[in-house]
């Protein structure tokens, strides 16, 4: 493997950061306005945190994936 492919490991995890970045900030925008809806109009930071729930599945996922293709 050449130095110029090494190089390009991080390009898929640049790209997920970016994408993942613009979605999850929308994604917690709009369930915080739900959570917001159903408090009668009270908002409440906690609400945020519901958010959380799918990246805490996701990230270890995405962990063991990434190691698993060095430990090859």
């Amino acid at each position: 493997m050449s130095i110029g492919i090494s190089g390009l490991y991080n390009v898929p995890a640049i790209i997920g950061i970016c994408i993942g970045g613009f979605i999850g900030g929308a994604m917690t925008d709009w369930i915080a306005e739900r959570m917001a809806r159903r408090n009668n109009g009270v908002f409440e930071p906690e609400s945020r945190l519901i958010a959380l729930v799918i990246p805490f599945f996701l990230e270890p996922i995405g962990l063991i994936m990434y190691f698993l293709v060095f430990l090859n």
